[in-house]
């Protein structure tokens, strides 16, 4: 059972109305929307490091599930530029710089959740949800679970898959970093804040992040919430393109 958050991890952003992030919650957009059948699909919004950091603010937000005919949907609503965005930015940055990334959990707990009591029968699970059935036994020649599926009780974390950054808080820690939903409309969010530093050495490339809350991570990946991390050189290296008309080409650093 991973322990709870301590109140010095988790950063309550108080009323609805509070400034947050540059802007103010209720200005943010009421649901997720999902695409058309028929849309271009565009490339996503790109958010740069300056000065070696990397600021944003990630607001987790969905669809009513209560209203079907908005199609099940998780966002993250964040400001680029002036207007609000809901695609997952990419994330570029450079070989050491730092992403310092508040990831704020506004979505609520499901009403199913009501049937679960709080540290009531059952293993106690994060965000207070019991186990209802025992775990099964792991598959003796790989180790994995299979056939295992809680139902989803909107909590969240976040994982920069790939980077070879700390995996303490308040960095990239998957196993006792959960950011609870909200117990109702009128509480104010969760969130906590990352400050993933990232390499001088970081091999360059393409890397993404996502949830990884046990549990839920599957659920809220197939609903929208990954998006890229491309980490570039400090120092841009040597074209080792060929003429077109060549056919070898010494190898340049």
């Amino acid at each position: 059972m991973f322990p709870m958050l301590t109140l010095a991890t988790v950063l309550s952003l108080g009323a609805p109305g509070s400034q947050a992030g540059g802007f103010t919650r209720g200005a943010l957009p009421a649901g997720c929307g999902l695409p058309q059948d028929g849309n271009t699909i565009a490339d996503p919004p790109e958010l740069r490091s300056h000065g070696g950091f990397l600021r944003v603010t990630l607001f987790l937000r969905g669809n009513d599930p209560q209203n079907p005919s908005q199609g099940q949907a998780m966002c993250y609503v964040y400001r680029q530029g002036g207007r609000l965005a809901i695609v997952p930015p990419t994330l570029r940055v450079k070989q050491g710089d730092r992403i310092d990334l508040t990831l704020v959990n506004d979505l609520s707990r499901p009403h199913s959740a009501a049937l679960a009591p709080p540290d009531s029968g059952g293993v106690g699970l994060m965000c207070g949800q019991p186990q209802l059935a025992p775990t099964p036994s792991p598959n003796p020649h790989t180790g994995r679970i299979y056939g295992y599926h809680r139902t989803p009780w909107n909590e969240t974390s976040m994982h920069f898959h790939g980077l070879n950054t700390s995996p303490k808080q308040p960095g990239d820690n998957v196993t006792q970093v959960m950011i609870c939903p909200r117990k109702g409309l009128s509480d104010p969010p969760n969130s906590y804040a990352y400050a993933v530093d990232i390499p001088r050495d970081e091999p360059p490339g393409f890397y993404w992040y996502h949830p990884h809350a046990h549990g839920e991570s599957e659920y809220q990946v197939q609903l929208g919430l990954t998006g890229a991390i491309i980490v570039d050189p400090l120092a841009p290296s040597r074209s080792t393109r060929c003429p077109i008309e060549s056919w070898s080409c010494a190898t340049r650093t």
